[in-house]
Order: structure tokens, then C-alpha cells, then sequence
């Protein structure tokens, strides 16, 4: 499974405002443990444009 989270690049923690966030970790997880991660930017999308954003660049599906 993949999974998003808002991330806050310069202190390396989660960002705490979905919509403006600049950036997102995803991490692949198989049974309960993290296999890769990786930082991406949000596209310069906000708020609802976030999750086509997703679909549009990363087919496989994501949990946000």
C-alpha cells in the first residue's frame, strides 16, 4: 500500500495544513513495514486540486 503525508521539507516533520503543504512523503508499506519513501511536490496544487493531482502523476492507488 502507498501512503501520502504532508510533509515539511526543511524540519523533516508532518505538515500540518493539507491544502498547503508543498510537499508529500510517500511511503510504500507491506505487511505493516515501510519497504521505500519519497518526497514529491504537490504540483503547486491546493486544497481540492491535491487529489487528482495524485491520481494524474502517480496511478497506483494512494492513501491520503
Amino acid at each position: 500500500m502507498k501512503v501520502a503525508v504532508t510533509y515539511e521539507k526543511e524540519t523533516g516533520n508532518i505538515f500540518q495544513h493539507f491544502g498547503k503543504t508543498q510537499y508529500f512523503k510517500i511511503y510504500q508499506i507491506e505487511d505493516g513495514k515501510i519497504l521505500s519513501s519519497e518526497v514529491i511536490d504537490n504540483g503547486g496544487n491546493g486544497h481540492h486540486a491535491i487529489p487528482p493531482y495524485f491520481f494524474y502523476k502517480r496511478p497506483a492507488p494512494v492513501k491520503l
